[in-house]
Formats: structure tokens, C-alpha cells, sequence
């Protein structure tokens, strides 16, 4: 069987590795439909216009749908989210999307749609990361060494299908900014 891109399932929802007005931190999440995947973003922009998603599987033209869009504001960091859910998707095949506002897009992206029958599937399960803006992160447990884990799995047999994060993801002690540098980092996997 061909191996697909993963799906992540993350306790916050929320992929450009930089900061900036485009979408970023750049998330999937199972939804209690096995043919439907929402997908979330941010923007460091409050006022997103025309945020939207494209999406296509094997075979077809594909089709943009709108997204949902709040914005959010905490420890004087302000962010706009939004989320889109991609449904009608064809059980264990790929699908390829991109985020857009304000005429700004993400790359295309894939993933592998959930399938129906049961079938043995590899998951990756973590938590407790501590992102923060404190000490260094790089060792076992902390953000980087698992970014650097399950990025090393893309594209060997042991990929994952699945990607869970449990949650106790960030410490930001008052500066919201540390959720972008963790949201940002876990894109890789979660997206």
C-alpha cells in the first residue's frame, strides 16, 4: 500500500516558516465525519478578507470553499484564525489543498484522507513540549528534538499516518507571541 502524508489531530487548532501577513501555522484536524478534514490558520493580520481554501483529490478539478475567520487577542498579541472544513474527500486516497486571504496563498500542501475500513495505522503521539521563552528547547521531550523526530520519519517507512499531540504544548508566562514560535514549529507535522 502507498504511504500518504499524515494527518495531525492537535489540542488547539490554529505555514509559511516565517512570520508575516500571509498564512501561516497551518493545522489539520479530524472532524466526527471520516469525509470531511478542517484545516486551520493564522494571520498576524485582524482583518482578513476573502480567507478561503482550495482542495482537490486524485482525479478531480478541485473547488475553494470559505473559511470561518475570529480574531483573537491576548498579552497584547492580537491574531486572526480561520478554518475551513474540507468534506466529500474519498476514503484513504490524497488530497491537495492551499490556504488563502487577501490574495495571499500558502504552497500546496497534501494529506491522506481517512479510511474506512480498519486497517493497522502508525501513530505518533507526543506532548509536553515546552515551547517557551525560556532555556533551550533542543534536547528529548522539548520542541525541537520532537519536530526534528517526526520531520526525520517524512518519507521512510516508518511515516506516520496519524501525529497526536496531547496538549501542555507552550509556556508563554504573559508573551503571547511564544504560541506563533509553537504553532509554527509544529506545522511541519500537523499539517
Amino acid at each position: 500500500m502507498a504511504r500518504g502524508r499524515r494527518l495531525a489531530l492537535c489540542s488547539l487548532a490554529g505555514a509559511a516558516a516565517a512570520a508575516g501577513p500571509g498564512p501561516e501555522q497551518i493545522h489539520l484536524a479530524l472532524t466526527s465525519d471520516p469525509s470531511a478534514v478542517a484545516v486551520t490558520w493564522v494571520s498576524l493580520e485582524l482583518e482578513l478578507k476573502e480567507a478561503k481554501v482550495w482542495y482537490a483529490q486524485e482525479g478531480t478539478a478541485g473547488r475553494w470553499i470559505d473559511a470561518a475567520v475570529h480574531q483573537y487577542a491576548a498579552g497584547g498579541a492580537a491574531r486572526s484564525v480561520a478554518t475551513a472544513v474540507m468534506t466529500g474527500l474519498v476514503a484513504d486516497t490524497t488530497a491537495r489543498y492551499r490556504v488563502a486571504h487577501g490574495g495571499l496563498e500558502s504552497a500546496e500542501l497534501a494529506f491522506r484522507a481517512p479510511p474506512v475500513d480498519p486497517r493497522p495505522v502508525r501513530v505518533i503521539a507526543f506532548g509536553d513540549m515546552g515551547t517557551g521563552d525560556f532555556g533551550d528547547h533542543s534536547g528529548p521531550g522539548g520542541a525541537l528534538y520532537n519536530d526534528g523526530y517526526v520531520a526525520g520519519l517524512l518519507g521512510t517507512p516508518s511515516e506516520p499516518d496519524l501525529v497526536v499531540h496531547v496538549g501542555d504544548v507552550a509556556y508563554d508566562r504573559g508573551n503571547e507571541t511564544v504560541w506563533d514560535v509553537f504553532f509554527r514549529k509544529a506545522a511541519l507535522p500537523a499539517r
